[in-house]
């Protein structure tokens, strides 16, 4: 079993899937949340990140859809 983690992230802040193609301007804004996330994938844990944007309903509806054993608060 794999363990899930819902990783709650700042508006406008969820990673892509890579760094290529991207300014350094760009990178900046999202290079916390995108190396945590790499870290995590790379210990073999399934990641998915959610911009709450201040619904709470957003995080409950995450929870309930993708059953996590962790929510980490960025």
């Amino acid at each position: 079993m794999r363990l899930r983690v819902l990783a709650l992230v700042p508006e406008d802040s969820t990673p892509p899937p890579r760094l290529a193609g991207r300014s350094a301007k760009e990178i900046a804004q999202w290079r916390m949340e995108f190396d945590l996330v790499r870290a995590i994938r790379a210990r073999g844990l399934e990641v998915t990140c959610l911009e709450p944007r201040g619904d709470v309903g957003r995080i409950r509806a995450a929870v309930a859809r993708k059953k996590p054993h962790v929510v980490f608060n960025m």
